[in-house]
């Protein structure tokens, strides 16, 4: 019985590289600013990295209280991109930023939360007449 067999088994082995990530670097979350009546606009930084760790950065979109914003963004297409845009803001409220990325393996999105704050100048007075010191004299009766 001198015979030979033969088994031949085939089989695929799948990688699959993770989704990207995305973190927003500033304004952190819950952090409060304050605009002051009567000067400049208080300017909020919306910076965030995305990460990939294979294909590179394809997309990044940033979002400010649901409304798409124009940012400047640098290293699309490569394994880190990054954006910035700073957002200017003269009135009282709690907003809501949020930045999505994609890759060729998937898509990320992150959010964070702040408030800005308004505060009133300190009001003053100036009196101008009667001068200090001034006395005045009613006569009895009078009203």
């Amino acid at each position: 019985m001198g015979g030979s067999a033969s088994d031949v088994n085939s089989f695929t082995i799948v990688v699959t590289a993770p989704p990207p990530t995305v973190v927003i670097n500033s304004p952190t979350p819950n952090s409060v600013y304050t605009y002051r009546v009567g000067s400049a606009a208080t300017i909020v930084p919306f910076t965030f990295t995305a990460n990939s760790s294979m294909g590179g950065i394809r997309t990044l979109t940033a979002k400010v209280d649901n409304a798409n914003v124009v940012f400047t963004a640098t290293g699309l297409g490569t394994l880190q991109a990054s954006g910035l845009i700073n957002l200017p803001y003269t009135t009282a409220g709690t907003h809501t930023v949020s930045v999505t990325t994609t890759d060729d393996n998937g898509t990320a999105t992150a959010s964070s939360n702040f408030s800005v704050n308004v505060v009133a100048p300190t009001p003053t007075i100036a009196i101008s007449q009667p001068t200090a010191g001034a006395v005045f004299t009613a006569p009895t009766g009078s009203s």
